[in-house]
């Protein structure tokens, strides 16, 4: 063979050897391109999820504040209402603590009733 033959067959093993190896590269592109996409929808489903998760979780949060706030407007209703009903409606327990605040009222009330007196000359306060 000659030199030239020689210089041939070398570059056509060389280019042989270069398209398998850019055979090779580009199966492994592929391989990394479909595990990225993969990836890619691993992600997007996670952060469905982590979205969905975060959301009840809120909601859960809200609830629990919307309860607790529901739960202490709802005590400190039943208070107020306790005690319109111990003032005005003269709803006494026999402790000395309710019937100490009953005097007080009944106090108050005959102080309001006299100066009511002292200014229109009326007796009692007209209700």
């Amino acid at each position: 063979m000659t030199r030239n033959m020689q210089s041939r067959n070398q570059r056509g093993i060389i280019k042989f050897k270069i398209t398998s190896t850019i055979g090779e590269c580009s199966n492994l592109l592929n391989k990394i391109t479909a595990k990225a996409e993969s990836i890619k929808e691993n992600n997007n489903n996670l952060r469905e999820v982590n979205y969905a998760l975060s959301k009840s979780i809120n909601l859960a949060f809200e609830k629990r504040n919307l309860q607790n706030e529901k739960q202490f407007y709802t005590v400190n209703q039943l208070l107020v209402y306790e005690r319109v009903d111990f003032v005005y409606n003269e709803f006494i327990d026999k402790t000395d603590h309710n019937l100490e605040l009953n005097r007080d009222v009944q106090n108050y009330s005959r102080k309001l009733e006299s100066l009511h007196q002292e200014l229109y000359g009326n007796y009692g306060l007209g209700y």
